[in-house]
């Protein structure tokens, strides 16, 4: 697994443009990036689900099985690895990535 770090100085208008031009021809992908001190119950796999309103104008995420996953909205890809050089005696700690994955027609 490869990590980049990176940081976008969104200046101006154009530049918001131009980058979400490039998100609509998905040429652009995005990571979210999570440390943890818990351990998944997976070290990989999909979430899957609609969202819907929750309490107090929240939205939460309902959960759909492996089978059904190509017909929910939202769908999530993720990984997690240890992270080595984790204090001994702290708990060790996790590094999970998520990419969430585009549902519907390609432009």
């Amino acid at each position: 697994m490869s990590i980049f770090a990176f940081n976008l100085n969104f200046t101006g208008p154009s530049t918001v443009a131009a980058l979400g031009a490039q998100f609509q021809r998905r040429r652009v992908h995005k990571y979210y990036v999570a440390l943890t001190a818990r351990k998944p119950s997976k070290k990989m796999g999909t979430v899957a689900g609609d969202m819907a309103k929750a309490r107090r104008g929240a939205w939460k995420l309902t959960r759909h099985d492996a089978a059904s996953a190509a017909s929910a909205s939202a769908v999530t890809r993720f990984i997690s690895k240890g992270v080595t050089g984790a204090e001994p005696e702290k708990r060790p700690l996790r590094l999970l990535v998520f990419k969430p994955l585009t549902v519907g027609p390609k432009p």
